[in-house]
């Protein structure tokens, strides 16, 4: 199964879901507005909604980042940690390096922090390069065994700010 961008993954997963619009909205503590643009493939999707997708509906969110793996997970089995490979002008590929239990505190952490910094320093950053921004963060951080630093990760979006 291949989805070309996070959007039409995040759009794919949400229509999936067997209940109302209004249902997913209130699991996912956002608005149904939102929920429905989503649904559309439209709109930049919060973190906070990538994880509830995984507490509430089982979808990896390392599915959703990076279209890598299975969409649906056991919590108990997932593969946590992927290596991007690839420069510059260079087709990406993620390639899984070992299993073991992802840290979802970390993510979460990682996701309010991205959120919170697109919000107050980044003018522009595209979908892509948030999700690439938000893989790569977290397999820094979980290497380092640390927690996170805001000042790494306004570091990691500001290279992928579009400008203009």
């Amino acid at each position: 199964m291949k989805y070309n961008d996070f959007s039409s993954r995040i759009a794919w997963a949400l229509n999936q879901i067997s209940e109302t619009i209004e249902e997913i909205a209130k699991n996912l503590g956002i608005n149904k507005n939102t929920v429905a643009a989503y649904k559309k493939g439209k709109g930049d999707v919060k973190g906070s909604v990538i994880v509830g997708l995984f507490y509430v509906y089982g979808y990896d969110p390392r599915w959703m980042i990076t279209g890598q793996g299975d969409p649906q997970i056991n919590k108990e089995t997932i593969i946590s940690e992927i290596m991007i490979e690839g420069g510059v002008g260079t087709e990406k590929s993620i390639k899984v390096r070992k299993k073991k239990n992802i840290n979802y505190d970390l993510l979460l952490d990682i996701l309010k922090n991205v959120e919170i910094l697109i919000a107050d320093y980044i003018d522009h950053i595209s979908l892509e390069k948030k999700s690439e921004a938000i893989a790569l963060l977290y397999n820094y951080f979980i290497s380092t065994d640390k927690g996170v630093d805001e000042q790494i990760v306004l570091r990691f979006l500001k290279l992928g700010e579009s400008q203009g």
